[in-house]
């Protein structure tokens, strides 16, 4: 189940990109907002996905992956019913976060089930093909559901896909957690910002220019952020829990430390 989520999340990357000349089309839309449609989708996950697995480990990551697909399949269906760019680049936007939720709630869960270190690594080689798979069946089903209709119906293959895995999911994965994983609320802030700032300036900058003013303010915003995460980490409470053990066992077999 979990893996038909993770082809979801990716066979909408592959078949949006095939409709978009189908989208510019009918929905009349610029250059700038054309980048958006395809993009807004890779911000948000790239921008959410270490939080979601945080949020997994700590509240549940079942509990997270359904979530993930339920708002995933519902952003399809506002996408499927989207009559401009704006409202599709939210409807993008907004799949983004189930896509965040979806991709490290899944690994986790096939990480987790299997506590055989041959058998954990075949099965992330299975959710890793299936991700593939995902991006190499989205041209072919896009391009035959636009033979056939318009750019909307592209989205009712994540809606179907949605249906099954939260349907089948409660029965078939159970729930795990991380029992000792605690919320960093200052490192999670910080390194969105980080990567949010680094993927937006990659995007926009592709289209306004790389020495544009506001892709200027936005480096600074990356900078500030990086080092703001780096000094927040370094003195971050599991870092101290780790380095400690380390020293003590130093301490104990050397001659020159003990007392």
């Amino acid at each position: 189940m979990v893996c038909l989520g993770v082809m979801m999340a990716f066979v909408n990357v592959s078949s949006m990109i095939s409709a978009l000349p189908a989208i510019q089309s009918d929905l009349h839309t610029s250059s700038a907002q054309l980048v958006w449609v395809s993009s807004a989708y890779t911000l948000v996950v790239v921008s959410l996905v270490l939080t979601a697995g945080t949020l997994g480990d700590l509240i549940g990551r079942r509990a997270v992956f359904l979530a993930g697909v339920v708002v995933f399949a519902a952003s399809s269906a506002l996408a499927f019913f989207s009559d401009s760019a704006g409202l599709l680049i939210a409807a993008q936007a907004l799949m983004g976060v189930g896509g965040a939720a979806i991709l490290p709630a899944s690994l986790s869960i096939v990480s987790h089930s299997f506590t055989d270190p041959r058998e954990r690594t075949s099965a992330i080689s299975v959710w890793a093909s299936c991700s593939g798979l995902g991006l190499a069946i989205g041209p072919p089903v896009a391009g035959i559901l636009l033979d056939h209709s318009s750019w909307h119906a592209v989205f009712l293959t994540n809606v179907v896909l949605g249906i099954v895995t939260i349907a089948l999911t409660p029965m078939l994965v159970p729930e795990s957690k991380h029992p000792t994983r605690r919320l960093d609320p200052a490192g999670v802030v910080l390194g969105t910002i980080v990567v949010a700032s680094a993927t937006y300036a990659i995007i926009e900058g592709g289209s306004v220019g790389y020495a544009a003013a506001q892709i200027i303010a936005v480096y600074v915003v990356f900078l500030v952020s990086l080092v703001a995460f780096v000094r927040v980490e370094l003195h971050h409470h599991d870092r101290g829990a780790r380095a400690r053990p380390a020293r003590s066992r130093w301490r104990g077999r050397c001659p020159w430390t003990r007392r």
